[in-house]
Formats: structure tokens, sequence, C-alpha cells
């Protein structure tokens, strides 16, 4: 589902629950807290220029997994972002978040999506590849990975 201004709580649990590891392959830093401004900037959104969708386990119903699709409307393209818990990675979750968030772009007449990623982060190349991204380097430490979608 969306995320709502409402899942502050749900959010910071969330990224409290992630190991180091997994904060640097998706903000390529390390950062051990969230500002209640960057709660805000996370949770509180303008769906004309970004959608974030939220993954839920099904018992608990806390927040295991977080697409985020930026939109660049004069490009017709939007910069896409993942992060998936520790214990749920490689299930699969990835995969479906992203398939979604392709269709969330092709309904909002985007042409490519793009995302980029750690050139260490081999579980997001390997799906990148799976999927059929192009990859282009960055810099040494960065790839871009985009795929076009008309």
């Amino acid at each position: 589902r969306p995320i709502e201004s409402t899942d502050k709580a749900g959010y910071y649990e969330f990224f409290k629950s992630l190991s180091q590891e997994s904060v640097h392959m998706r903000f390529f830093e390390i950062m051990k807290d969230l500002s209640e401004e960057a709660l805000e900037n996370c949770c509180t959104l303008d769906y004309n220029q970004e959608i974030a969708i939220v993954a839920l386990s099904q018992i608990e119903r806390k927040i295991i997994g977080v697409a985020r699709l930026i939109f660049d409307h004069s490009h017709n393209r939007g910069e896409f972002a993942l992060i998936v818990a520790d214990t749920w990675q490689g299930l699969g979750l990835g995969a479906e978040l992203l398939k979604y968030t392709i269709q969330i772009a092709k309904d909002h007449k985007c042409k490519e999506i793009y995302y980029f990623v750690t050139s260490d982060n081999y579980k997001m190349i390997q799906l990148s590849n799976k999927m059929g991204f192009k990859v282009r380097s960055e810099d040494e430490d960065t790839l871009e990975m985009s795929l076009q979608l008309s």
C-alpha cells in the first residue's frame, strides 16, 4: 500500500531494525538514526512528485520493505529506490516491489526508471540483471541501473 503520514513510527521502527550494511546499500552512507524531518520527508509525500509503497508483514502489520519512485516529469522518467528488512532479503519481496513499482511508473507514463547502486550491492545487481536493466558505471563505486519502459 502507499505510505501514509501515520506510518512515521512504523517507518522509524523499520529503519532501526536494519543492519548498517542494508542502510549503507540504500542510502550510500552510514546513518545511525533518522531525524524527525527525515521521517516527515519519507512518510508525507506529494504523490504528483513521488510515490512510496510499503510492504507489511501479514501477522504483525510491520513495515518490511519500502519502494520509492521519484518522478522527473520533464524527462518522463522516475528514480527508483528500494530497501527490504534484513530478515526478508533473498525471499523475492524486493522483486515483487520492483515489479509493482514498474507498473506504477508505466501508469504515470514514465518511459524509463533508473536507480543508483553501490558496485558491491550484488543482490540488487542480480535482481536488475534478471529484470532486464541496463548497467552504466557512474564512478568506481556506483552503478546506474536503467530500464526502458516503452
